[in-house]
């Protein structure tokens, strides 16, 4: 017909778009009985993009949504049944009872997720594209988002990084013009949002998001360009929400003018006109499909209703699955085989390369890694062997080059992104706190998040206050990650092995005057266990418990204390998250003594958590605890104060002198 889709596809979209229509209307009347609990953002009024976009997807495609999400879960195909009972918080939810209203997720049917972050699914579509031109796997995914995410960094750097690599994915805007209470024009400088398509070279196209069949149209053209090869496009939908932000919301910023306008554009009605005036169904045909759907929604509801809540110990399911079952050891001795003098920055790329040529599913992402190899170093090379889809250069957007390794983990791969400088990791925070710790959860174990985050942490090379800090707490803080801190070349090696081999999120920290250390590295096979310390020295009269750069300074202190007779026992932890509790809590039990030494600042550090751990296990039995940090100020450029502010060997023989005074 003219309309280019057939009766069957019409059909499809109106039935698609009831069923999201009624089945919020039904959570709405739930919300008003005070059956569900939490808070709901309803897209009433916004149907016909959902099932316009999803109508020109396959089943295998992917979709990423927004914190309004149960229309594009439905449009993609998702049971109602399973997404009310996740709405009522109920064990056959479809991510468990764990994500609720905002965090929907159904693989089985493509459905990537909802995101409670504005604009934070853009690089993560980006990431899940980059998989699927990497695997070749033919598909597409769409990145839906509001007026309010094309204002965000996140936005930016994914729609950059999607052009720049002619990726397979649809940025889909659903312009209602409101974020929450702010009107699109007191926030965004260009009418059109489309426009800033061109400046990342990509199609930027404007339809009617009330009318299901426009929408249809350019989603199938943006979506064959994309299967096709022919890169991203931006789809403005521009269109109304017929009810607040969230529910509850009595709207005191739109005039009632607007609402009820809105409510006369209601994109079902002008679809059910459509579908008599071309004669694909009568008034009575309509009635029998809204019958029909009513009853799917009957169901959902009584279905969710029956189904159990999770028993509570359930919140620690789905969570960080186990360490790997491997043949650990922990000394180049345990090995044997050939082992070499390497240094800590050698260690590292050896693995690296022997990584993945081992399995193709490895790849670099971060800045300057490729022809450069790093500011430290360590991929260098690596490029000219595997090319540079294994090998990938990303531009300044570290929200993007994480994005891109969480979207590209979901899909099998296997990223090690690296983020030159610690210091920048607050750039990318929302990416790694909000996302990479969490996504597995809150969808209930439905996606994939194995990536590993190599960084350059730490002082001693006059770089000054924002390129010198050690912020391994934040990481050790946030549930969901481990926390990888080796000191020599042999664990670097090892652990980084593991970590390739963990199915959870890993930061592997890299102090930065450690690439030159050199030490024995066995060129075999081995894996260094995370959770399990290393006793670098054995003593009696004090433990020094001591991280990455500072166990050589706490070493060189021990020295020169025994010379004065007292015997120092040195733990390096290897790895914060897990933590060998065990180790640490023996020893100081064994000693009575415990100073804790980090390069990082003393308040709600890991020192606070070793002694917190110490003084849970050991009480009065401790005869001193004491903490060796950097004192409470940024790290300065001239070499005398950097020298002053951070841990010496000096002052951890003061700390321990002190203590066995006691």
């Amino acid at each position: 017909m003219g309309l280019g889709l057939t009766s069957r596809e019409l059909l499809g979209l109106y039935r698609t778009m009831l069923r999201i229509r009624l089945f919020e209307e039904a959570l709405e009347s739930l919300i008003h009985r005070m059956v569900l609990p939490g808070f709901f953002h309803l897209s009433i009024g916004q149907e016909a993009v959902a099932a316009g976009v999803c109508l020109a997807l396959r089943r295998e495609d992917y979709v990423v949504s927004t914190h309004r999400c149960h229309g594009h879960c439905i449009a993609k195909g998702a049971p109602l049944r399973s997404v009310m009972a996740e709405l009522l918080g109920r064990r056959d939810g479809c991510c468990r009872g764990k994500g609720g209203s905002m965090h929907l997720s159904c693989m089985e049917v493509g459905f990537v997720g909802g995101n409670g972050i504005v604009g934070a699914n853009v690089p993560i579509a980006t990431g899940i594209a980059y998989a699927i031109k990497y695997l070749g796997l033919g598909r597409v995914v769409v990145s839906f988002f509001g007026d309010g995410a094309v204002n965000t960094g996140a936005f930016h750097e994914g729609m950059n990084m999607a052009s720049l690599w002619r990726l397979p994915v649809v940025f889909v805007c659903e312009n209602n013009e409101y974020a929450i209470s702010t009107h699109v024009s007191r926030s965004t400088s260009v009418r059109e949002i489309a426009v800033r398509a061109r400046a990342y070279d990509m199609p930027g196209v404007v339809v009617d998001g009330m009318n299901a069949v426009d929408v249809y149209r350019a989603a199938r053209e943006a979506v064959e360009r994309a299967r096709g090869g022919g890169g991203p496009t931006l789809i403005e939908a521009r269109g109304c929400r017929m009810v607040g932000s969230y529910v509850g919301d009595v709207q005191e910023y739109r005039p009632r003018e607007e609402v009820e306008e809105c409510r006369k554009r209601d994109p079902i009605p002008r679809m059910e006109e459509l579908l008599v005036s071309e004669g694909v169904i009568d008034k009575e045909g309509l009635k029998r499909i809204r019958e029909e759907v009513e009853g799917e929604v009957r169901d959902a509801v009584d279905y969710a209703l029956k189904s159990p809540f999770p028993r509570p110990e359930e919140a620690l399911s789905n969570f960080m699955p186990e360490p790997p079952d491997l043949p650990y050891v922990n000394s180049p001795e345990e090995v044997g085989g050939d082992v070499r003098e390497m240094s800590y920055r050698e260690a590292l790329n050896y693995t690296l390369r022997e990584e993945m040529g081992r399995d193709p599913r490895i790849f670099l992402v971060g800045e300057d890694i490729g022809y450069h190899g790093g500011d430290f170093g360590v991929t260098k090379g690596l490029i000219h062997e595997f090319g540079e889809w294994r090998v990938r250069d990303t531009p300044i957007s570290e929200s993007g080059i994480i994005g891109v390794a969480l979207g590209s983990s979901m899909l099998g791969l296997k990223p090690i992104a690296e983020i030159m400088f610690m210091d920048f990791i607050g750039v990318c925070m929302d990416q790694l706190m909000n996302q990479v710790a969490k996504l597995r959860y809150m969808y209930g174990g439905q996606v994939r998040t194995s990536l590993i985050v190599r960084t350059a942490y730490g002082a001693g090379i006059q770089a000054a206050a924002q390129h010198s800090q050690s912020l391994e707490a934040l990481f050790t803080h946030i549930p969901g990650f481990r926390v990888v801190m080796p000191s020599t070349p042999f664990d670097a090696r090892g652990l980084l092995k593991t970590a390739i081999r963990d199915e959870n999120p890993v930061i592997f920290l890299e102090h930065k005057l450690l690439y030159d250390v050199k030490g024995p590295v066995p060129v075999t096979d081995y894996y260094v266990p995370l959770g399990r310390a290393a006793v670098r020295r054995e003593g009696e009269d004090v433990t020094v418990v001591a991280t990455g750069l500072m166990v050589y300074k706490a070493l060189k202190a021990a020295e020169r204390l025994k010379e004065e007779g007292v015997s120092v026992e040195v733990i390096d932890p290897r790895t914060l998250n897990p933590l060998d509790r065990e180790a640490i809590v023996a020893s100081a039990e064994k000693t009575g003594r415990l100073v804790i030494v980090q390069e990082a600042w003393p308040k709600c550090s890991f020192a606070s958590e070793v002694i917190a751990i110490v003084a849970e296990e050991l009480g009065g039995r401790l005869k001193g605890v004491a903490r060796v940090t950097s004192l409470e100020v940024p790290t300065p450029f001239s070499p005398p104060m950097e020298e002053y502010v951070l841990p010496s060997e000096g002052r951890i023989t003061v700390a321990v002198k002190e203590l066995t005074r006691s």
